[in-house]
């Protein structure tokens, strides 16, 4: 990858020399900071909804990162803001004002950033997470497209959340069984 001098996106925001810089330089940097602070998931919910998406959680001051990684993808997707009143739902703790950018949509996952993850690979131990997650956008971007039912689908997809959440354990305890993807 081609290091461009003078470019600084961390303190630049949205204007100045990095948005004149090619859009290759920017998806593969995008693809590295989603490989360290992003979260790719998937869901079903108590009333047999499955979900998916993609959310990277940081400090509100830092939300020209996620603008920018918002504009990448025109926009799509959320960008919000929590106060510092934000009580964090898990542990009941006051947290910094924090700023979160979230896809959920499956056509643009499938569409727009699994081709970046394509293109520039993850590296970490993140890459066998996202292979499972591929996988589940894949079944339900083809049900959406009715390609298959998503009947005959939905126990691979749950299955493949299962295989997700095992591989997220896993990895938090640092061993990781190949045969989960």
């Amino acid at each position: 990858m081609k290091f461009f001098k003078g470019m600084n996106p961390w303190n630049k925001g949205l204007t100045g020399i990095y948005n004149r810089k090619p859009l290759e330089y920017k998806k593969a940097w995008l693809s590295g900071f989603i490989d360290g602070e992003g979260c790719l998931g998937a869901y079903c919910s108590k009333n047999g909804q499955i979900g998916v998406f993609i959310t990277v959680n940081l400090r509100a001051d830092d939300i020209g990162i996620l603008k920018l990684i918002s504009s990448l993808f025109n926009n799509e997707g959320y960008l919000t803001e929590h106060s510092s009143e934000y009580v964090s739902k898990y542990d009941g703790v006051n947290r910094k004002p924090t700023a979160v950018w979230r896809i959920a949509n499956i056509s643009v996952l499938y569409e727009k950033v699994i081709p970046i993850f394509e293109e520039y690979p993850l590296l970490s131990k993140k890459r066998k997470h996202y292979e499972i997650w591929k996988k589940i956008i894949k079944l339900l971007y083809k049900t959406k497209h009715k390609q298959v039912s998503r009947n005959k689908v939905k126990p691979e997809i749950l299955y493949l959340i299962q295989k997700l959440h095992e591989v997220k354990k896993y990895q938090e305890k640092g061993a990781i069984n190949e045969s989960f993807i």
